[in-house]
């Protein structure tokens, strides 16, 4: 959380880019709301989404990123300070009252929320976000061939979650036993509702070679704003 104080110019255009300047740091959150039922859920996962991909600027050439905040703006309260103490005791207190790992696994589920569409932003090292939509139950692969079918040229690459070193996995361990690796959905994968992921190349040559994506996505490109 920030504080940001009052400014001479405190017009709605200003808060707007602040708003944008913001966004460039999220996923994109869909409107779709969750479902908590287990048959709606079920039924809407066999429904086809639009993949509607998008591209939109680097955060260098958006207005909201060149924005120089005040430092203050990112300081947090001794009020936002004493929140996140208070829920980390509470969130200790719960996790030590849980004793095996099959009671977590239940409270887990029970409280998740079913979501039967993602929203996918891979960014690429020149800066551009790839940006499309997908059926929960959609495998990890599927995505990853959206993204390299997106590729000017299409070449080997990992994609990261921010501030992390382990790339998504395209295949897990089987539930049954002896099964084996089977290939993991974007809900098992952790990427439901929204994702953001950074892609680096596997080959280090391929690094400095112009744009990354193709022409024709381009040429359509938006800023985070117009999201």
């Amino acid at each position: 959380w920030g504080v940001l104080p009052q400014a001479p110019d405190s017009s709605p255009s200003l808060m707007k880019r602040l708003r944008a300047a913001v966004a460039l740091t999220q996923p994109y959150a869909p409107a779709v709301p969750p479902t908590t039922s287990s048959s709606a859920a079920a039924a809407a996962a066999q429904l086809p989404v639009q993949r509607n991909t998008q591209v939109f600027l680097p955060a260098t050439d958006c207005e909201a990123a060149r924005m120089v905040l005040p430092e203050d703006f990112f300081e947090r309260s001794t009020t936002d300070i004493r929140a996140e103490a208070a829920a980390a005791r509470h969130r200790l207190e719960k996790e030590s009252q849980l004793t095996t790992k099959a009671h977590k696994e239940r409270e887990a589920m029970k409280n998740q929320r079913v979501y039967t569409r993602t929203t996918i932003r891979v960014r690429m090292p020149d800066g551009y976000l790839l940006q499309g939509n997908f059926n929960a139950k959609d495998t990890v692969t599927k995505m990853m061939e959206w993204v390299n079918e997106s590729l000017r040229i299409p070449s080997a690459f990992n994609l990261f979650p921010p501030a992390t070193q382990d790339p998504v996995k395209d295949m897990g361990p089987s539930r049954v036993k002896g099964g084996g690796t089977v290939p993991l959905t974007l809900q098992a994968a952790g990427l439901v509702p929204n994702a953001l992921l950074n892609l680096r190349w596997s080959l280090e040559d391929r690094s400095n070679t112009g744009p990354c994506l193709k022409d024709d996505l381009l040429h359509n490109v938006k800023t985070v704003d117009q999201a």
